[in-house]
Protein backbone atom coordinates (compact mmCIF):
# COMPACT_ATOMS: atom_id res chain seq x y z
CA UNK A 1 0.00 0.00 0.00
CA UNK A 2 0.95 3.45 -0.86
CA UNK A 3 0.05 6.80 -1.64
CA UNK A 4 0.94 9.41 -4.00
CA UNK A 5 1.72 12.01 -1.23
CA UNK A 6 2.45 12.45 1.88
CA UNK A 7 1.43 16.16 2.21
CA UNK A 8 -1.38 18.43 0.74
CA UNK A 9 -1.18 22.43 1.37
CA UNK A 10 -4.83 23.57 0.61
CA UNK A 11 -5.26 27.79 1.40
CA UNK A 12 -8.25 28.98 3.57
CA UNK A 13 -11.20 28.91 1.09
CA UNK A 14 -10.84 25.22 0.86
CA UNK A 15 -10.76 23.16 -2.46
CA UNK A 16 -10.69 19.79 -4.20
CA UNK A 17 -7.36 17.05 -3.92
CA UNK A 18 -7.41 14.01 -5.12
CA UNK A 19 -5.03 11.57 -3.85
CA UNK A 20 -4.17 8.34 -5.61
CA UNK A 21 -4.33 4.83 -3.70
CA UNK A 22 -2.26 1.92 -5.09
CA UNK A 23 -2.27 -1.42 -3.61
CA UNK A 24 -3.89 -4.93 -4.38
CA UNK A 25 -5.62 -5.07 -1.77
CA UNK A 26 -9.33 -3.34 -0.25
CA UNK A 27 -8.79 -0.75 1.45
CA UNK A 28 -10.47 1.50 3.53
CA UNK A 29 -9.95 5.34 4.51
CA UNK A 30 -10.53 8.18 7.78
CA UNK A 31 -10.23 11.75 8.63
CA UNK A 32 -9.63 12.66 12.34
CA UNK A 33 -11.24 15.87 11.16
CA UNK A 34 -14.93 16.65 9.74
CA UNK A 35 -14.23 19.51 7.32
CA UNK A 36 -12.38 16.83 5.40
CA UNK A 37 -14.77 14.72 3.28
CA UNK A 38 -13.43 11.62 1.31
CA UNK A 39 -15.07 10.34 -1.53
CA UNK A 40 -14.60 7.15 -2.09
CA UNK A 41 -14.30 6.29 1.54
CA UNK A 42 -13.27 2.54 0.65
CA UNK A 43 -12.44 0.24 -2.29
CA UNK A 44 -10.50 -2.17 -3.71
CA UNK A 45 -7.15 -1.92 -5.79
CA UNK A 46 -5.69 0.64 -7.14
CA UNK A 47 -7.80 4.49 -7.78
CA UNK A 48 -7.80 7.77 -7.16
CA UNK A 49 -9.33 9.16 -4.06
CA UNK A 50 -10.99 12.75 -4.13
CA UNK A 51 -10.73 15.11 -0.37
CA UNK A 52 -13.33 17.84 -0.30
CA UNK A 53 -11.40 20.09 2.06
CA UNK A 54 -14.27 23.26 3.58
CA UNK A 55 -13.12 26.95 3.96
CA UNK A 56 -11.49 27.87 7.01
CA UNK A 57 -13.13 30.77 8.69
CA UNK A 58 -11.33 30.81 12.34
CA UNK A 59 -8.00 32.22 12.78
CA UNK A 60 -5.41 30.14 12.51
CA UNK A 61 -4.49 27.61 10.12
CA UNK A 62 -5.19 23.67 10.88
CA UNK A 63 -4.58 20.30 9.59
CA UNK A 64 -5.76 16.74 9.23
CA UNK A 65 -4.67 13.35 8.78
CA UNK A 66 -6.39 11.16 6.47
CA UNK A 67 -5.42 7.21 6.83
CA UNK A 68 -5.37 4.38 4.51
CA UNK A 69 -5.87 1.11 5.78
CA UNK A 70 -5.68 -2.05 3.64
CA UNK A 71 -5.17 -5.72 5.56
CA UNK A 72 -2.18 -5.09 8.04
CA UNK A 73 -0.93 -2.05 5.76
CA UNK A 74 -1.45 1.88 6.27
CA UNK A 75 -0.29 4.94 5.12
CA UNK A 76 -1.26 8.21 5.56
CA UNK A 77 -1.18 12.20 4.22
CA UNK A 78 -1.61 15.24 6.10
CA UNK A 79 -4.33 18.09 5.17
CA UNK A 80 -2.71 21.59 6.30
CA UNK A 81 -5.14 24.10 5.60
CA UNK A 82 -4.96 28.07 5.90
CA UNK A 83 -6.90 30.76 6.94
CA UNK A 84 -9.49 33.42 5.08
CA UNK A 85 -8.61 36.97 4.63
CA UNK A 86 -10.99 38.82 6.45
CA UNK A 87 -11.35 40.63 2.67
CA UNK A 88 -12.71 37.02 2.19
CA UNK A 89 -14.54 36.46 5.41
CA UNK A 90 -16.88 39.63 4.44
CA UNK A 91 -17.25 39.89 0.52
CA UNK A 92 -20.36 38.80 -1.75
CA UNK A 93 -19.55 37.34 -5.07
CA UNK A 94 -21.31 39.58 -7.86
CA UNK A 95 -19.50 38.48 -10.84
CA UNK A 96 -17.31 35.35 -11.79
CA UNK A 97 -14.47 37.82 -10.81
CA UNK A 98 -15.83 40.35 -9.18
CA UNK A 99 -16.06 41.09 -5.22
CA UNK A 100 -17.83 43.32 -3.55
CA UNK A 101 -18.59 45.05 0.00
CA UNK A 102 -22.17 46.46 0.67
CA UNK A 103 -22.24 49.63 2.96
CA UNK A 104 -22.68 49.31 6.09
CA UNK A 105 -26.61 50.74 5.95
CA UNK A 106 -29.35 52.49 3.59
CA UNK A 107 -28.02 56.19 2.41
CA UNK A 108 -29.94 58.92 3.57
CA UNK A 109 -30.22 62.54 2.32
CA UNK A 110 -31.16 66.00 4.50
CA UNK A 111 -32.72 68.27 1.75
CA UNK A 112 -32.52 71.64 3.79
CA UNK A 113 -28.67 71.25 3.40
CA UNK A 114 -27.53 68.79 0.77
CA UNK A 115 -26.20 66.66 3.08
CA UNK A 116 -25.37 62.67 2.59
CA UNK A 117 -24.42 60.25 5.28
CA UNK A 118 -25.50 56.43 5.99
CA UNK A 119 -28.33 55.22 8.22
CA UNK A 120 -26.57 54.45 11.64
CA UNK A 121 -27.76 50.97 11.88
CA UNK A 122 -28.15 48.48 8.85
CA UNK A 123 -32.45 47.94 10.19
CA UNK A 124 -32.67 52.18 10.82
CA UNK A 125 -34.99 53.23 8.02
CA UNK A 126 -36.89 56.90 7.69
CA UNK A 127 -40.15 55.02 7.02
CA UNK A 128 -43.44 57.41 7.37
CA UNK A 129 -41.18 60.34 7.33
CA UNK A 130 -40.59 60.28 3.81
CA UNK A 131 -44.36 61.58 3.69
CA UNK A 132 -42.31 65.34 4.62
CA UNK A 133 -40.40 64.89 0.86
CA UNK A 134 -39.59 68.40 -0.54
CA UNK A 135 -36.12 70.24 -1.24
CA UNK A 136 -36.57 72.64 1.99
CA UNK A 137 -37.13 69.47 4.79
CA UNK A 138 -34.55 69.71 7.47
CA UNK A 139 -34.84 66.05 8.17
CA UNK A 140 -33.58 62.69 6.96
CA UNK A 141 -35.11 61.17 3.70
CA UNK A 142 -33.92 57.69 2.64
CA UNK A 143 -37.14 56.43 -0.26
CA UNK A 144 -35.25 58.51 -3.08
CA UNK A 145 -35.78 58.61 -6.64
CA UNK A 146 -34.03 56.37 -8.96
CA UNK A 147 -31.07 57.45 -11.19
CA UNK A 148 -31.48 61.09 -9.52
CA UNK A 149 -28.31 61.76 -8.07
CA UNK A 150 -27.90 65.07 -9.27
CA UNK A 151 -31.90 65.83 -7.83
CA UNK A 152 -32.76 63.70 -5.17
CA UNK A 153 -36.04 65.42 -3.98
CA UNK A 154 -37.62 65.77 -7.52
CA UNK A 155 -41.44 64.33 -7.39
CA UNK A 156 -42.51 64.57 -10.58
CA UNK A 157 -44.04 61.67 -12.35
CA UNK A 158 -43.02 62.23 -15.86
CA UNK A 159 -40.17 59.50 -16.29
CA UNK A 160 -37.88 61.76 -18.81
CA UNK A 161 -37.35 64.48 -16.53
CA UNK A 162 -35.10 61.87 -14.91
CA UNK A 163 -32.92 61.22 -17.58
CA UNK A 164 -30.22 60.83 -18.00
CA UNK A 165 -29.88 59.05 -15.22
CA UNK A 166 -27.26 59.89 -12.30
CA UNK A 167 -26.45 57.40 -9.90
CA UNK A 168 -26.02 58.56 -6.46
CA UNK A 169 -21.80 57.39 -6.69
CA UNK A 170 -21.12 61.17 -7.59
CA UNK A 171 -21.60 61.64 -4.55
CA UNK A 172 -19.50 58.99 -2.46
CA UNK A 173 -16.68 61.81 -1.32
CA UNK A 174 -19.26 63.47 0.84
CA UNK A 175 -21.13 59.95 1.68
CA UNK A 176 -17.39 58.93 3.11
CA UNK A 177 -16.28 62.41 4.19
CA UNK A 178 -13.77 62.58 1.43
CA UNK A 179 -11.58 59.77 2.80
CA UNK A 180 -13.28 56.85 2.12
CA UNK A 181 -13.68 54.24 -0.64
CA UNK A 182 -16.15 54.58 -3.36
CA UNK A 183 -19.43 54.03 -3.58
CA UNK A 184 -21.88 52.97 -5.84
CA UNK A 185 -25.23 51.60 -6.75
CA UNK A 186 -25.06 47.89 -7.82
CA UNK A 187 -25.80 47.09 -11.04
CA UNK A 188 -29.20 44.74 -12.31
CA UNK A 189 -26.26 42.17 -13.33
CA UNK A 190 -24.44 42.29 -10.05
CA UNK A 191 -27.57 41.74 -7.51
CA UNK A 192 -28.82 38.94 -10.03
CA UNK A 193 -25.35 37.11 -9.36
CA UNK A 194 -25.58 37.60 -5.54
CA UNK A 195 -29.21 36.42 -5.20
CA UNK A 196 -29.29 34.13 -7.96
CA UNK A 197 -25.98 32.83 -9.12
CA UNK A 198 -23.10 32.95 -6.50
CA UNK A 199 -22.08 29.40 -5.29
CA UNK A 200 -24.64 27.96 -2.64
CA UNK A 201 -26.63 31.44 -3.66
CA UNK A 202 -29.85 30.30 -2.03
CA UNK A 203 -28.15 29.21 1.41
CA UNK A 204 -26.89 33.01 1.48
CA UNK A 205 -29.86 34.75 1.92
CA UNK A 206 -32.96 34.75 3.54
CA UNK A 207 -35.79 36.47 5.22
CA UNK A 208 -35.57 37.52 8.61
CA UNK A 209 -36.34 40.43 11.55
CA UNK A 210 -33.48 42.30 13.23
CA UNK A 211 -34.66 44.90 16.36
CA UNK A 212 -37.82 44.32 15.30
CA UNK A 213 -37.40 45.62 11.57
CA UNK A 214 -38.37 43.01 8.84
CA UNK A 215 -35.80 42.83 5.89
CA UNK A 216 -33.31 40.41 3.94
CA UNK A 217 -30.25 38.86 5.02
CA UNK A 218 -27.39 38.48 2.88
CA UNK A 219 -24.44 36.38 3.65
CA UNK A 220 -20.80 36.89 2.69
CA UNK A 221 -19.89 33.75 -0.06
CA UNK A 222 -17.57 32.31 3.20
CA UNK A 223 -20.16 32.57 5.89
CA UNK A 224 -19.75 31.03 8.91
CA UNK A 225 -22.48 31.33 11.89
CA UNK A 226 -21.49 32.78 14.98
CA UNK A 227 -21.64 30.47 18.25
CA UNK A 228 -25.36 30.04 19.19
CA UNK A 229 -27.06 31.96 16.23
CA UNK A 230 -29.20 30.16 13.75
CA UNK A 231 -30.24 30.77 10.33
CA UNK A 232 -32.88 29.70 8.14
CA UNK A 233 -32.21 30.38 3.83
CA UNK A 234 -34.31 30.98 1.00
CA UNK A 235 -33.49 27.38 0.62
CA UNK A 236 -36.35 26.12 2.49
CA UNK A 237 -38.93 28.81 1.17
CA UNK A 238 -40.32 32.11 2.00
CA UNK A 239 -42.74 32.86 4.60
CA UNK A 240 -42.87 35.83 6.36
CA UNK A 241 -40.27 37.27 8.02
CA UNK A 242 -40.22 35.31 11.33
CA UNK A 243 -38.18 32.35 10.62
CA UNK A 244 -34.84 34.53 11.67
CA UNK A 245 -35.33 36.94 14.21
CA UNK A 246 -32.33 38.37 15.77
CA UNK A 247 -31.76 41.10 18.37
CA UNK A 248 -29.68 43.81 18.30
CA UNK A 249 -26.97 41.94 20.19
CA UNK A 250 -27.25 38.37 17.95
CA UNK A 251 -27.53 40.95 14.69
CA UNK A 252 -23.69 42.27 15.60
CA UNK A 253 -22.49 39.30 15.99
CA UNK A 254 -23.34 38.55 12.26
CA UNK A 255 -22.26 42.03 11.33
CA UNK A 256 -19.23 41.26 12.50
CA UNK A 257 -18.80 37.81 10.16
CA UNK A 258 -19.63 40.13 7.26
CA UNK A 259 -23.57 39.58 6.71
CA UNK A 260 -25.54 42.54 5.36
CA UNK A 261 -29.34 43.56 6.45
CA UNK A 262 -31.52 45.25 4.02
CA UNK A 263 -34.39 46.46 6.13
CA UNK A 264 -37.95 46.80 4.61
CA UNK A 265 -38.76 50.72 3.79
CA UNK A 266 -41.31 50.66 1.65
CA UNK A 267 -42.28 52.82 -1.64
CA UNK A 268 -43.08 56.88 -1.82
CA UNK A 269 -44.69 57.82 -4.93
CA UNK A 270 -44.94 61.67 -4.54
CA UNK A 271 -45.67 62.15 -0.47
CA UNK A 272 -47.12 59.40 -0.26
CA UNK A 273 -45.99 56.11 2.04
CA UNK A 274 -47.91 53.18 3.00
CA UNK A 275 -47.25 52.47 6.47
CA UNK A 276 -47.92 48.75 6.22
CA UNK A 277 -46.14 48.95 2.81
CA UNK A 278 -43.14 49.90 4.83
CA UNK A 279 -43.70 47.29 7.21
CA UNK A 280 -43.61 44.29 4.95
CA UNK A 281 -41.83 45.49 1.79
CA UNK A 282 -38.43 46.39 0.95
CA UNK A 283 -37.46 47.91 -2.39
CA UNK A 284 -33.59 49.03 -3.70
CA UNK A 285 -32.53 50.42 -6.94
CA UNK A 286 -30.08 48.94 -9.19
CA UNK A 287 -28.23 51.35 -11.62
CA UNK A 288 -29.89 49.64 -14.55
CA UNK A 289 -32.16 50.71 -16.70
CA UNK A 290 -34.75 47.64 -18.29
CA UNK A 291 -34.06 46.54 -21.61
CA UNK A 292 -37.21 46.05 -22.55
CA UNK A 293 -38.44 50.33 -21.57
CA UNK A 294 -35.37 52.40 -21.16
CA UNK A 295 -38.59 54.39 -18.45
CA UNK A 296 -37.90 51.87 -16.21
CA UNK A 297 -34.91 50.98 -13.52
CA UNK A 298 -34.77 47.66 -12.38
CA UNK A 299 -34.98 47.14 -8.64
CA UNK A 300 -34.45 44.62 -5.67
CA UNK A 301 -37.84 43.36 -4.25
CA UNK A 302 -38.62 42.19 -1.03
CA UNK A 303 -41.47 40.94 0.39
CA UNK A 304 -42.76 38.37 2.95
CA UNK A 305 -43.17 35.98 0.27
CA UNK A 306 -40.48 36.43 -2.23
CA UNK A 307 -37.08 37.79 -3.05
CA UNK A 308 -37.06 38.86 -7.02
CA UNK A 309 -34.18 40.76 -8.89
CA UNK A 310 -36.56 40.94 -12.06
CA UNK A 311 -38.75 44.06 -10.74
CA UNK A 312 -38.56 46.95 -12.48
CA UNK A 313 -40.51 50.09 -12.52
CA UNK A 314 -40.27 54.28 -13.04
CA UNK A 315 -37.94 56.12 -11.45
CA UNK A 316 -40.26 58.45 -9.80
CA UNK A 317 -41.45 56.25 -7.54
CA UNK A 318 -38.78 56.37 -4.18
CA UNK A 319 -36.81 53.36 -3.05
CA UNK A 320 -34.39 52.77 -0.85
CA UNK A 321 -30.45 52.68 -1.77
CA UNK A 322 -27.79 50.52 -0.57
CA UNK A 323 -24.55 51.36 -2.59
CA UNK A 324 -21.61 48.81 -2.71
CA UNK A 325 -17.61 49.16 -3.21
CA UNK A 326 -16.31 46.69 -5.60
CA UNK A 327 -13.27 45.58 -5.05
CA UNK A 328 -10.19 47.43 -7.23
CA UNK A 329 -12.19 49.73 -8.33
CA UNK A 330 -11.61 53.02 -9.01
CA UNK A 331 -13.43 56.06 -8.84
CA UNK A 332 -14.15 58.00 -11.62
CA UNK A 333 -15.16 61.26 -9.99
CA UNK A 334 -12.15 63.23 -8.02
CA UNK A 335 -12.36 63.36 -4.40
CA UNK A 336 -14.70 66.61 -2.89
CA UNK A 337 -14.12 67.14 1.07
CA UNK A 338 -17.63 68.95 2.01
Amino acid sequence: LSLSTFLLHVDGTGGICTVRVQTNLSWTATCNKSWVTLSPASGKGSQEMTLTVDFNHGNYSDDANVTVKAGNFSDSVIVMRGVLSQEQKTTFSAGEDSKIYFAPANLQYKPSTKSWRFAEHAYDVIGMGNTNFSDTYNGWLDLLPGGSGENPTRTITVASYYKPYVDWDIHYSSISGGYGHYWRSPTYEEMSYIINERKNAKKLYGLATVNNVAGLIILPDYWAAPEGITFVSAENGFDGYNKNVYTVAQWEKMLANGAAFLPCGGSRLGNSVSESVVQGSGNYWTSTPSPYNDDYLYYLEIKGHNVSTYSNIYPFYGHCVRLIRKIGEESPYPPVIN
